[in-house]
């Protein structure tokens, strides 16, 4: 007779009931276990070519028999540890040079490891060796590697081999930093420091790629971040693009490179920002399609600062001392380039436009355009020459001033259809028409700008027109300090004291007021420009932007220059209560009574909610 346990089900007490449920309690248990379980455990991996316990120091071949990837028992190649390595696990390379197999040619295989020296670059030198009969490079990136494969503080030098003889990357995204990059040649294709293939996107950045034979960073189908890195001395371009989306360039000293500084052709719409671009032997930046190109110092390159033939974007950089021998020393633009806030000095051309040479419907506002030099001896077009007969580029609000041609020293054109407005053109030179000349044919119409000796300004050739409009004055322009590069408008009513363009600075007060204030176009936009402005925007670089000077409004009270007198008006005069009237704080004697006391406070009070009118 069967006997059953007290509590249970009388149906568990068959053995193979009770073997059943047991073997169910078994696989729950292996079950949690398994949930429970961490994740594979990052690990540390160590490589060193001249450990304690390795009978061969500098020989791969030769290596510690208990060798394990550990602190004690490195591995001494790098290959051996990648091999070695899984997904999360960091390797740390220790000071000394690498060399031959297992050193170079390095790949991750798919992983996302990081891969990092002790001690840094100087410390940790991966030697290619590689040569015309024995090609090598340092790394090989071709398995869909993403931003978690990191290479990070090493010498990668002595590659030599087609394209990428540093770093290859192909259909693979890696981190690439803090690395030296020098010396690798390549014996075709592009890219002696770093090539991208095959929409890699790898980011490249604090790296220093110098002195290679090729592109220091060659791309093609391929959208890398390139940032940060220092780019010198390589043997063609610092840094090309072809067929890219979508590559971004930014923050990085790009010079003495043997060719461009920055060349693209045929890319989808490229960011080249905030880098410094100079002493390159071709252009500082050459592109080929459209760009957002900003915030870049591009100087001293010896083709020329800017090329464009593409519908870019050039904006807010500082383009100075570039010399070609041919057109467009500062920029050259075709295909209706958008040019606007560049400081644009002292460039060099032979044939047309120092500062600025175009053939299309560019768009040129709001720049400083001054002591650019055409050396030719039919040199034309000091600051802008627009060679197209029916380019219909637009040249609003800029200040053309102190340029040099033989023909043209502001400007030169040859346009059928060229209308100039709020610019000051004044102090250029040139044997024939110092602030302008119209070619044969020419047509243009200027109104509401500064034009130092108004239409004698100008040599008109045969068959070509000067339609002087409204608004056009002749008179000093008055700058703040134009032998210090400060070319805002002096003012009573205050004026931004930056000594360059985009700077940031705090109000300055003259004693005098420059006549190309609200002098500009009635129609025009002068929305940016601070108050008080009188609804009217400025002439010259500065119009409708943010550091334009002030002017007056006749209103007494407005002591914050809000355009209204409300209470907020009363806070300047009760601090400034007592105290001397000077340019700070002239507007809180609103008496006119020499003193700021009570009665100014009085005054504004029977003002209150008073608006300003034209």
């Amino acid at each position: 007779m069967a006997i059953a346990y007290a509590g249970r089900d009388p149906a568990m007490n068959s053995f193979p009931a009770r073997i059943t449920f047991l073997a169910f309690l078994t696989a729950a248990a292996c079950l949690v276990a398994f949930v429970n379980a961490p994740a594979h455990a990052e690990t540390t991996w160590y490589v060193d070519d001249d450990a304690a316990n390795d009978p061969g120091p500098g020989d791969p071949d030769n290596s510690d028999p208990a060798e394990d990837g550990s602190a004690e028992h490195p591995f001494d190649a790098i290959q051996e540890a990648l091999n070695t390595a899984s997904d999360a696990d960091t390797i740390i390379v220790k000071d000394g040079t690498y060399t031959g197999l297992g050193n170079r040619d390095i790949d991750f295989g798919g992983k996302a490891i990081y891969l990092g020296s002790e001690n840094g670059l100087l410390n940790c030198i991966i030697d290619c060796q590689g040569s015309e009969s024995d090609p090598h490079r340092g790394f090989y990136f071709h398995s869909g590697e993403d931003a978690g494969s990191v290479v990070d503080g090493f010498t990668i030098k002595n590659g030599y081999g087609p394209s990428g003889t540093a770093i290859h990357c192909e259909a693979s995204s890696p981190t690439v930093t803090n690395n030296t990059i020098t010396a690798n040649v390549i014996s075709s294709g592009g890219g002696g420091g770093i090539a991208c293939y095959d929409n890699s996107s790898a980011t490249i950045m604090g790296n220093s790629i110098t002195t290679n034979v090729g592109a220091a960073v060659y791309c093609e189908f391929s959208s890398p971040t390139i940032t940060d890195n220092f780019v010198a001395g390589n043997i063609y371009c610092g840094i090309s693009c072809f067929l890219c989306p979508s590559p971004v360039i930014t923050s990085n000293v790009i010079i003495d490179n043997r060719a461009e500084g920055i060349f693209f052709s045929s890319s989808a719409l490229t960011t080249i920002s905030g880098n410094i671009i100079t002493g390159n032997a071709g252009f500082g930046i050459s592109c080929n399609s459209a760009a957002m190109i900003t915030r870049n110092t591009v100087a001293a390159n010896m083709r020329g600062g800017i090329y464009s033939s593409s519908e870019s974007t050039i904006m807010d950089n500082v383009i100075v001392t570039n010399t070609t021998d041919y057109f467009g020393g500062g920029i050259r633009a075709y295909s209706g380039a958008q040019i606007y806030n560049n400081v644009i000095t002292s460039n060099t051309a032979s044939t047309h436009g120092g500062g600025i040479h175009c053939a299309t419907d560019t768009h040129i506002c709001n720049n400083i355009i001054v002591g650019n030099t055409v050396t030719g001896p039919a040199g034309k077009g000091g600051g802008i020459s627009i060679s197209g007969l029916f380019a219909s580029p637009q040249i609003t609000s800029n200040t053309i001033l102190g340029n040099m041609a033989q023909a043209g020293g502001g400007i030169w054109s040859g346009s059928r259809c060229l209308s100039i407005a709020n610019n000051i053109l004044y102090y250029n030179i040139a044997d024939t028409g110092p602030q302008g000349y119209l070619n044969p044919t020419a047509d243009l119409t200027t109104s509401y700008c500064n034009v130092q000796d108004g239409p004698a300004g100008f040599y008109i050739a045969q068959d070509a027109t000067l339609n002087w409009g409204e608004g056009n004055i002749n008179t000093e322009p008055l700058f703040a300090d134009p032998n210090n590069g400060d070319y805002h408008l002096k003012s009573e009513y205050g004026r931004c004291a930056a000594t360059t363009k985009g700077e940031e600075a705090e109000t300055a007060y003259d004693d005098i007021t420059s006549p190309c204030i609200d002098a500009g176009d009635p129609g025009a936009d002068y929305a940016n420009e601070p108050m008080p402005n009188y609804g009217r925007v400025n002439m010259g670089a500065y119009g409708n932007t943010e550091e334009a000077s002030k002017s007056g409004w006749n209103i007494p009270g407005d002591t914050n220059d809000d355009c209204k007198v409300d209470i907020l008006d009363m806070i300047p005069i009760r601090n400034d209560m007592g105290q001397p009237v000077d340019s700070s704080n002239w507007k809180c004697d609103v008496t006119d009574d020499g003193q700021i006391n009570i009665l100014d406070m009085i005054f504004v009070r029977n003002c209150l909610y008073t608006a300003c009118t034209e």
